[in-house]
């Protein structure tokens, strides 16, 4: 043996000597740890109105593992609308090892000021630990970050992220904007409103989802529907001196139904920002940030009461009126058509009920009422019709006349008054029999035979005979039916599907996948019964792999942290159970380089995580 050979091996043996009392020393520490102590802090402590603000709990000890949340937190000045996302971090310093526990929740302002963020209930080792509320102050608009956001303590599971140092995503801030927008602010009553929800941005937007739906207090909504080939729809404005492209989201027309000062409710929305990454794949980032709609007043003054006419009832806008009469000349009994018809623009539908005046020897019947409305410019333009069946019960000349329709003009600020001419109508032959005179009488008429009985109606003994039964109507015989069909039916639904996914294998081995997934969730339960072992994590491992190319098709290669949140959002997969994914693997990794530290982990609690996340992930419920 060579010199060179014995110094390489007494280098070897006091290498793997240190690495082993290191690993002794990080087991002792992490066994002699003190109780998790746990701190509450805000991802900022000045925020918008329009931005949201997260709390983060972290507990750090050897048993922050089993700290969990006893009840959501609920705040009068905040709306939760997010978590709890959890994550967990394992770390070797200087030796020794530490573990933290991080519950995050993410909260939306309600109104400006001096607000509180709620405290938040944490059981930990047997205990109930209560944390301080935090203040925040929130201002009117966005307010953007002063600095960049600090590095995650967790790290990523991306190798290939190199905005792994970049940290949290930033709030775009004034780069997206959601507001509503109306030309006019005000208005008398009945008056309309045309009002747009715009979304104003200088990202790149991934998608919109509705988080709040905002009322309109003390009016008529009509909904506009939106024409994807408007080339108003989609353009670009200019607002606080900056230039944005804009989307109308949303249409309406509002009637004021009284008079008073409304404020228009907030409109939020949940938006996906993509942003784009230093990425040698040119991978974007993406997050999910609330926007709120601005503050809109709207002033609803009354009916001026100088010159208002008798005939008046509340109409608004401007309107004709025409009558026609489709007979000048009937007999008597004979009916006659009145059509009166008022057209233009407003609120069509709130124009009183049309009448004819009372006409002594005529018979007036209720009208036939026909709308031809739609939302045109802002306002509602069209007509309505009513038909008046007329007959007259004795000779003579009638005059048919309609009572003034009176409305107020709000581009003229006046009343105006509009009528119809009256109509002749002539009426000739004796007087119908059994009325009396006016307009309140009736009348008949001859009943004439049209036909006679073809089918007998039968009386006496034949119809107390019953009649036999029939086979059909057993009940026997429709229950063998019955089960029969049902049995055909699934065998041919069950052919054909088996049939269908013979021709695609990826839908066969997504259709396979939770059925392979439980079978491999059996296997590891007999190995968490003889307690935590490599074999264990390692099964749990390749049953997560395996689960999700089958049903994601993501592959071995890319099973990593960006990679899983892409697919699993995609997917609808909510962001806790994508975290808690994350934290199974994080476990399985952590047991290849620190198989002391996974001890502090119990095989019943791993195993009953990944039943319900694969659960989830079906489709189920928690």
């Amino acid at each position: 043996m060579t010199i060179e050979n014995l110094h390489r091996r007494y280098s070897v043996g006091l290498a793997g000597l240190l690495t082993g009392l290191v690993v002794l020393n990080a087991m002792g520490g992490l066994a002699r740890g003190e109780g998790g102590k746990v701190r509450a802090a805000a991802s900022a402590d000045r925020i918008g109105l329009e931005n949201t603000v997260t709390l983060e709990i972290t507990i750090d000890g050897s048993d922050a593992a089993g700290a969990e949340i006893v009840e959501k937190p609920s705040a009068r000045d905040f709306r939760l609308i997010g978590g709890p996302n959890v994550s967990t971090q394992f770390r070797f310093v200087n030796g020794s090892a530490s573990f933290t526990k991080v519950i995050a929740f993410t909260f939306m302002p309600l109104k400006t000021g001096g607000l509180e963020l709620p405290s938040v209930k944490i059981r930990l080792d047997g205990q109930v630990t209560r944390t301080d509320p935090i203040p925040v102050e929130v201002v009117a608009g966005s307010v953007l970050p002063s600095s960049p956001g600090t590095r995650s303590p967790f790290g990523t599971l991306d190798p290939f992220d190199s905005d792994a140092e970049a940290g949290a995503p930033v709030d775009p801030g004034d780069d997206l904007l959601l507001r509503l927008e109306s030309p006019v602010r005000t208005v008398c009553v009945g008056q309309p409103v045309p009002l747009d929800l715009v979304l104003y941005y200088r990202v790149r937007i991934g998608g919109a989802d509705l988080e709040k739906e905002g009322k309109f207090e003390g009016f008529w909504v009509e909904t506009v529907e939106l024409d994807p080939r408007d080339p108003n729809r989609v353009g670009r404005r200019e607002h606080d001196s900056r230039v944005y492209n804009t989307q109308v989201l949303r249409r309406w027309v509002l009637f004021p139904l009284r008079p008073g000062r409304f404020d228009a409710d907030p409109w939020i929305l949940r938006i996906l920002v993509e942003t784009p990454t230093q990425s040698f794949f040119g991978m974007t980032r993406r997050q999910v940030v609330l926007r709120r709609t601005n503050s809109i007043t709207i002033d609803v003054s009354d009916f001026p009461r100088a010159g208002r006419p008798a005939t008046f009832h509340g109409l608004c806008g401007r309107y004709e009126i025409q009558a026609d009469l489709d007979k000048s000349a009937v007999a008597t009994g004979e009916a006659a058509t009145v059509r009166l018809t008022v057209q233009g623009e407003g609120n069509l539908r709130n124009i009183p009920e049309q009448r004819l005046t009372e006409t002594p020897g005529c018979k007036i019947y209720a009208p036939k009422v026909q709308d031809n409305i739609r939302l045109e410019g802002g306002t509602l333009r069209g007509s309505r019709t009513w038909e008046f069946v007329v007959i007259p019960l004795e000779s003579g000349v009638f005059e048919l006349s309609v009572p003034a329709l009176s409305f107020f003009d709000p581009e003229s600020r006046t009343y105006r008054s509009v009528t119809p001419p009256a109509m002749r109508l002539n009426a000739t032959g004796e007087r119908v029999t059994g009325t009396g005179a006016g307009n309140t009488g009736g009348f008949t008429m001859p009943i004439q035979m049209k036909g006679r009985d073809i089918r007998h109606i039968h009386t006496g003994p034949a119809l107390e005979q019953t009649p036999p039964g029939r086979l059909y109507r057993r009940p026997w015989f429709l229950a063998i039916f019955g089960v029969l069909t049902i049995v055909t039916l699934g065998a041919v639904v069950i052919d054909e599907r088996r049939r269908y996914l013979s021709r695609d294998r990826r839908s066969w081995a997504r259709s396979r996948a939770a059925v392979q997934a439980r079978r491999d969730l059996r296997a590891c339960s007999a190995l968490g019964r003889k307690g935590l072992s490599a074999e264990l994590f390692t099964g749990v491992y390749r049953l997560l792999q395996n689960y999700l190319q089958a049903r994601f098709g993501v592959n071995s290669l890319e099973l990593t942290g960006a990679r899983l949140r892409q697919v699993l959002s995609a997917h609808q997969v909510s962001e806790a159970t994508t975290a808690d994914l994350l934290d199974i693997l994080q476990q399985c990794e952590c047991y290849r380089y620190a198989p002391a530290v996974a001890e502090t982990f119990r095989p019943k609690e791993l195993l009953a995580r990944l039943e319900r996340l694969i659960r989830i992930m079906e489709g189920g419920q928690p």
